[in-house]
């Protein structure tokens, strides 16, 4: 290989590596979020449920660092994304406040 190629070479893996982070940044960000809103809410009204969802959204950040902790991925290789747990820990943020109101929240998916 040429110096020009070898410098291109590293320059495409500088960038993606500033994709993955900005990629973990931003799921890493949700998550605390979601665990923050719940811890809140069981703050206010110790429940169960809300700290089941406490422990998932934890675990959610666990794959997500075991995710981007492997050094390479193949190329091609499939990423799981994880949608529903920090959609269901924001819904549970959003109905201690409909609660809250006397009102109900649902989600349908």
């Amino acid at each position: 290989m040429t110096p020009d190629t070898d410098r291109w070479l590293e320059t495409g893996r500088l960038a993606e590596l500033g994709r993955q982070a900005a990629d973990m940044v931003h799921e890493l960000r949700q998550s605390l979020f979601a665990i923050k809103g719940l811890a809140q809410v069981a703050e206010c009204s110790p429940d169960p449920a809300t700290l089941a969802l406490m422990l998932r959204q934890i675990e959610t950040l666990e794959i997500i660092i075991e995710r981007y902790s492997r050094s390479a991925r193949r190329p091609g290789e499939q990423m799981a994304m994880f949608l529903w747990p920090p959609i269901e820990a924001g819904a549970e943020v959003m109905r201690a406040r409909a609660r809250a109101l006397g009102k109900t929240l649902t989600v349908e998916i």
